[in-house]
């Protein structure tokens, strides 16, 4: 699985989430619950997610850091869908705090902004 692949794959749920009507409670609920199960899938493979949460992709998928702190390729998937899904929970919360300037726009719709403004920067 690539890096967009997951990226996309929490990025449509939240959209799709929205669509359906859900509120940004309900989202941000649901990726914690997310987030928890997996830490605990980490867990017991015997790695704690603190340890790797703040490191980028392209050096979890490094070949020196493979080979010495992170071998098993589900893990290292892993760390990265938490660390996409704790930033998601971060868009979201700002999605909510500036939802009075946006006034126009559905969440879907400023959500795919925030996703837009990424891809452009």
């Amino acid at each position: 699985m690539r890096k967009e692949s997951i990226m996309e794959m929490i990025d449509k749920r939240i959209v799709e989430s929205y669509v359906n009507g859900l509120t940004s409670l309900s989202i941000i609920e649901d990726i914690s619950t997310r987030v928890a199960n997996m830490s605990k899938v980490i867990k017991d493979e015997g790695f704690d997610v603190d340890d790797f949460i703040d490191l980028e992709f392209e050096t979890l998928e490094s070949e020196d850091f493979q080979k010495e702190k992170l071998p098993k390729t589900r893990v290292r998937y892993t760390i990265f869908y938490i660390k996409h899904s704790k930033k998601r929970i971060d868009d979201i919360i700002w999605l909510d705090s500036k939802k009075k300037s946006f006034w126009r726009f559905s969440n879907s719709q400023i959500f795919k902004l925030i996703k837009l403004k990424e891809k452009l920067s």
